[in-house]
Order: C-alpha cells, then structure tokens, then sequence
C-alpha cells in the first residue's frame, strides 16, 4: 500500500467524527506530526483502532520501525494489501481487542513493536528484511 500525505497537523482534518478519534491518540497540544505534505510513504502495517484504519509508515528513510498515523492524514494511491501482512486479533494491555494487517513475526507476537522500539537486534532485522521486500512490492 502506498499513501500520499495530504495533512500534517489533526487540527487540519474537517470531519467532526474522525477529529474526536485522533484527538484520543494524538496529545500534541499543536496538532502537529513528523509527515511531510506530498511525500508518498509506503505502509508497512494498518492497525483498527475503533474500526478506523492508522497506517504504520517510516517517515525517515533510515528509520528502524514504523509509527502508526491516522488514515485521515493520506490519500491512497495504490491500494493493495502486501503479500507479507497476516491479520492478527488480539487484546491491548488495557484490554481493548484491536485488528490489524501486520507481518507474520508481528501478528504472531503482541509485543513485537514494543520489542522493535527498544532495538532488539532480532525484531530489528526481521522487519528489516520485511521493509526492503515490501518497498520493492510497491515501487512506482
């Protein structure tokens, strides 16, 4: 999947419903995120967060792990699911069930982000390895 950003800031989004959705997640008092306006991104994993979509993307090239940002911010340009995604249900630390579309090592462990974050060497090179197939799968 590929995204263009259109929005960098949640206090651009005119939707009243979507507005109180991303407010629940995003607590800068600016408004402001680390997208850059018509960079295309591609996304490496969506997570359903109250059955709205937030895309995982790399907004630095050199970047170890992706960060989730709300789907209001993008228009998608190419709207295919990676063959590397598994769907994955499972319940949140606060006991909240969520759905995503994550690679496999992902949906089979609940804290592997957490695990990617901290820059475990083996999350680090599994989603290495699963970045580099999945830009090739969307090159434009």
């Amino acid at each position: 999947m590929k995204v263009l950003c259109e929005i960098n800031n949640v206090f651009k989004i005119t939707e009243p419903c979507i507005f109180k959705h991303i407010l629940k997640y995003i607590r800068r008092s600016d408004g402001e995120t680390d997208l850059d306006i018509g960079k295309i991104y591609t996304v490496y994993g969506v997570e359903f967060r109250d059955n709205y979509p937030w895309f995982y993307l790399c907004t630095e090239d050199g970047s170890e792990y992706p960060k989730p940002y709300a789907s209001a911010f993008f228009n998608v340009l190419d709207s295919r699911l990676s063959k590397s995604w598994f769907l994955n249900n499972a319940m949140d630390r606060s006991g909240k069930f969520y759905t995503s579309l994550v690679i496999y090592e992902w949906a089979e462990d609940c804290f592997f982000h957490e695990r990617l974050i901290d820059g475990e060497s083996k999350p680090v090179e599994i989603f290495k390895n699963a970045r580099r197939v999945m830009d090739a799968e969307y090159e434009i």
